[in-house]
């Protein structure tokens, strides 16, 4: 076929198909501003909640969010759509949640400053009692400036508890073998006077970096183990107040109050080199985000640039860029084609040279 006969004469210097290690070898925290929302949605059906945390549970690749007027648990897809709802018996001003292991969940209590573990069933709706549960007491009440949103790291089997405001704060708490508490120390490693805003939400990291939901600035904020900010993005969502990350595929999903959900992917960036009699030109820089594609090269040729895209079996389904593009310092920004997910071949031709590589559509 045409396709394999063009990648018989090109070497491929690398492709989009990384895997989660070499992608993510920094700290997600790190890089949030090299993340772009790629989908945001209302939550139909969901006119009575008040969502105010969120976790992802990896095994079943769903959603659980907590809802704070009904004071229940909600199950959804990662596209929102509604799996199953819980009704927590007993409870108070639900605030956060995180997935431990299998069943195993963590809520907190703004107001009463309480860890809960809970366990959930594998399927229905059944309610969960207060007085079932392991209650894990952090302080005196605190009030409405209190306790918003806990985290669970495996690494050290221990859990992160974020204070709102009046002051930002964490809290420790190491958990021995069977889920209990043994020891909880108060932390403020980040600066309150650099950060205007709020702790809404919080997602924890095995290095220790985490990233805070402010929802007063609308913004997700990475954060070193020490406190120092290391990056952040916009959300330009109403009133967001949870966050967790898919460890495995890097996407960060963000819930708002106001039944909003948003999804956030990073940048995939990798390098081609355009090859031709085994002499190897400057190399286009090719950058995939949400439907969009960009080509960069600081070469002054003339011959300029093109691309398009195939199916795995040498089917030409787009010319994503029809005519040469001349080689600039702007690049080249086009939109992808309106196709199934799938794993597809991209193309990129400059005078005889050609280099391919596989991209994902999602």
């Amino acid at each position: 076929m045409y396709i394999q006969s063009c990648i018989s004469i090109i070497t491929l210097i690398i492709s989009l198909s990384l895997t989660a290690g070499s992608v993510f070898s920094q700290s997600i925290a790190e890089q949030l501003s090299d993340y772009k929302k790629v989908f945001q949605t209302d939550l139909v059906g969901f006119s009575e909640y008040n969502i105010s945390g969120v976790t992802f549970v990896p095994d079943q690749r769903t959603l659980y969010l907590v809802d704070d007027h009904g004071r229940s648990i909600i199950e959804v897809s990662t596209d929102g759509d509604l799996i199953r709802k819980i009704k927590l018996a007993g409870f108070n001003d639900v605030e956060g949640i995180a997935w431990q292991t299998g069943r195993y969940f963590y809520i907190v209590e703004e107001q009463e400053a309480d860890v809960i573990r809970i366990t959930l069933p594998e399927e229905g709706t059944v309610s969960i009692n207060y007085d079932d549960c392991e209650i894990i007491s952090i302080a005196d009440k605190m009030g409405n400036r209190g306790c918003e949103d806990v985290a669970y790291c495996a690494k050290n089997n221990s859990l992160l508890v974020v204070k709102e405001k009046n002051p930002m704060q964490l809290y420790t708490i190491t958990l021995d073998e069977n889920g209990k508490p043994e020891s909880i120390n108060k932390e403020s490693p980040y600066a309150e006077n650099n950060i205007q805003g709020d702790a809404a939400g919080l997602f924890a990291f095995s290095d220790g970096s985490y990233i805070i939901c402010n929802e007063e600035a609308d913004k997700l904020i990475g954060f070193s183990k020490e406190g120092e900010v290391l990056s952040d993005i916009e959300l330009e969502m109403n009133k967001p107040e949870g966050v967790t990350v898919d460890l495995t595929d890097g996407i960060i999903y963000v819930v708002g109050e106001m039944k909003e959900l948003a999804v956030f992917k990073k940048n995939e960036v990798f390098t081609l080199q355009l090859v031709s009699d085994n002499k190897i030109s400057t190399p286009a820089l090719i950058t995939q985000f949400a439907n969009k594609v960009a080509v960069y090269s600081g070469s002054a040729q003339n011959t300029g640039v093109c691309l398009d895209l195939y199916t795995i079996y040498g089917k030409c389904v787009s010319a994503v860029i029809s005519k040469k593009k001349n080689y600039g310092d702007t690049g080249i920004v086009c939109s992808l084609p309106q196709l199934p997910a799938g794993m597809y071949l991209i193309m990129v031709r400059s005078g005889f040279r050609k280099t391919a590589g596989r991209i994902i559509i999602k």
